[in-house]
């Protein structure tokens, strides 16, 4: 069975992010299933083919009848997962369009539009009919959609779930593209890279790899020639969105310098501090590369080094008691400041964004 990327990416996302224990790929209708809401279902879509016509221009599955429609179904990934405090299960279905070069390519904005809520439509339906189940997570997910075609489906998403609601169904419709499919699907994925260590999983074993040649590189200051293509990349987006920066001890840094100056000034307040009590103060670990933001020079491996992801240049490495090349992390993200800033505040230092 082919496994596509996107799907793969969905496969990571319910297990390690959404903490599915049951996860399946591809998930298709068998014709040998028993029918537990038959009429309930029938009700719903015949109810959902007119809904939408004045958004789409044309009724929901056009020439299909029902048995068809659910017998034809397939979910890209679908997930289960067990709550901790009551036990109860919660059903996630998932579809991804990875359409990478104009966004959605299922037609023009009002047939991507209709096919998007057909795909959620029949996930519905289908755990209904077959799994006696009445509430869940649907969700589309593609990592780019044309702005044209946000506000159609933003009707139509909101439509849909005042249908679900209209017909007694639990079932939450949603959708993530462009930022929100950055930083709710892929960006909490990656951030899964290191801690997993599945390697039939191939969006994670892909990242690895990625990761291994430093091309995973999220570095907040390196403007360098050497920087990876990946890492230009990512610098040229920045130019067009400027990063917080931050004012301490009446100077202005962007997040990484900002760590290192604060490091740098606690060990001048504590000529005694040694590098494991150091490490134990600054006990942060940062989110792209799960690694303490301090650590010796020597523990840093080729790629860190080649690729610049640590402050290395001698008047940037700090020494302390028993050692002389406490080393910095650039791998910082807006999502690690505000522990580093309280971090900072307890020890006695003031940081105010500029």
């Amino acid at each position: 069975m082919k496994i596509e990327m996107g799907e793969s990416l969905v496969y990571s996302w319910l297990r390690h992010v959404k903490k599915c224990q049951i996860v399946q790929n591809n998930w298709k209708v068998s014709s040998n299933w028993t029918q537990v809401n038959e009429s309930r279902v029938n009700d719903f879509i015949e109810e959902a083919r007119s809904k939408f016509v004045d958004i789409v221009d044309r009724p929901l599955f056009p020439g299909s009848g029902v048995p068809q429609i659910i017998q034809q179904a397939e979910c890209d990934a679908l997930g289960i997962s067990r709550d901790e405090n009551d036990g109860s299960y919660k059903i996630w279905g998932v579809d991804i369009a990875f359409h990478s070069r104009n966004g959605l390519g299922y037609g023009n904005y009002k047939e991507n539009t209709a096919t998007v809520i057909e795909k959620c439509v029949r996930t519905a339906m289908c755990l209904c009919n077959y799994m006696n189940v009445s509430s869940g997570e649907i969700v589309f997910v593609s990592p780019r959609i044309n702005p044209g075609n946000i506000e159609l489906l933003n009707l139509s998403f909101q439509r849909l779930n005042q249908l679900f609601a209209e017909k007694n169904f639990s079932f939450k419709a949603s959708y993530y593209y462009g930022d929100s499919f950055l930083t709710q699907v892929l960006s909490p994925t990656l951030n899964m890279v290191e801690r997993v260590n599945d390697e039939a999983e191939l969006f994670l074993r892909s990242m690895k790899m990625l990761s291994m040649f430093g091309l995973m590189n999220d570095v907040e200051e390196n403007d360098d020639a050497a920087a990876t293509p990946v890492a230009r990349h990512q610098n040229s987006r920045r130019a067009t969105s400027p990063r917080k920066v931050y004012r301490f001890n009446g100077n202005v840094y962007k997040m990484a310098r900002l760590a290192l100056e604060v490091v740098k000034n606690y060990v001048g307040d504590h000529p005694d501090v040694n590098y494991e009590q150091l490490k134990n103060v600054f006990n942060l670990v940062l989110s792209f590369d799960r690694k303490n933001m301090i650590r010796l020079k020597s523990e840093l491996t080729d790629s860190e080094l080649r690729h610049n992801r640590t402050f290395t240049d001698v008047d940037d490495m700090i020494q302390v008691r028993d050692a002389n090349d406490v080393c910095v992390s650039k791998q910082w993200q807006g999502s690690d400041m505000p522990g580093f800033i309280a971090l900072a505040e307890r020890l006695g230092y003031e940081i105010t964004e500029a």
